[in-house]
């Protein structure tokens, strides 16, 4: 049975304009974990116009989502008078438009904490894996923030899995060299709902750059499996160019159920070596 909470995810770091943060996830009623990336974690100094990238994780799925709250609080240099911070949401992890939500103080005096709610509609299918990224950013002024947190109120996926999906890297294939080359790797989706005849799946895989940044590799498709079946992706490869960058790179193939909200992932992990 699915229940109706509100689960929170606190932002627990904030690295470089570039690079992901990463966060620890609490329902309401749990004390979270905190840990911190490289580079600079909170309470952190905001100045225009540099940016940050930050990525929430709830630790679990939701099949659907009514409300997403955004809160964030101020010290020492508080939201001055004439100040605006942006909240820049994509409403899909691959999608550039989204919420752009303005704190601006147009008040008389400084404010300490800034909140924002609002239905879900097209943020929903951002945050239904319970996962995502966006950015922040001083459009005016500076300020410091002592905090940020993302709430959702929905329901919950359920927690027995009716699909699953692998990949791995190929013997010897965890080595890409400075003139760049190929990545060979295999991949399954497997439908474990012996209940339904065929059930449809939508699968999309994107690629991590050392700097954190996400480009789609394989924009998503519809796989249709019987009970039980399996698809197997051989002799896939994925072309890494001399132009890009040395250091560490993630593949991540991700496999929703449009039916539930539900979505699950698997990732393999490689070098490119420098020049």
């Amino acid at each position: 049975m699915k229940n109706l909470l509100c689960s929170i995810a606190t932002i627990a770091s904030i690295a470089t304009a570039t690079s992901i943060i990463s966060s620890a996830a609490y329902a309401a009623d749990s004390k979270a974990t905190v840990t911190f990336d490289q580079g600079q974690g909170l309470p952190l100094h905001l100045e225009a116009p540099t940016s940050y990238e930050v990525t929430v994780n709830f630790g679990k799925t939701f099949s659907s989502i009514e409300v997403v709250c955004f809160w964030a609080k101020y010290e020492d240099d508080l939201l001055d008078v004439g100040d605006s911070m942006t909240l820049s949401v994509p409403y899909t992890p691959l999608e550039t438009t989204g919420l752009e939500l303005l704190w601006s103080n147009d008040g008389a005096e400084a404010q300490n904490h800034r909140e924002f709610c609002t239905m879900a509609w097209n943020l929903e299918p951002a945050f239904l894996d319970g996962e995502h990224s966006f950015t922040i950013s001083m459009t005016n002024g500076e300020a410091t923030l002592k905090s940020l947190d993302v709430t959702i109120t929905g329901e919950e996926s359920s927690s027995l899995q009716t699909f699953g999906v692998g990949i791995t890297l190929d013997a010897g294939e965890g080595l890409v060299a400075a003139t760049g080359g190929r990545v060979k790797y295999d991949a399954s989706i497997e439908n474990i709902d012996l209940l339904s005849s065929y059930k449809d799946y939508i699968q999309w895989s994107v690629l991590s750059f050392p700097d954190g940044q996400e480009y789609p590799i394989h924009k998503s498709r519809k796989v249709q499996l019987g009970a039980g079946e399996s698809k197997e992706y051989t002799r896939t490869y994925l072309n890494i160019h001399s132009w890009f960058p040395a250091g560490e790179y993630s593949l991540t193939w991700y496999v929703a159920d449009p039916l539930d909200g539900a979505i699950i992932s698997d990732k393999l992990e490689f070098t490119k070596t420098n020049p």
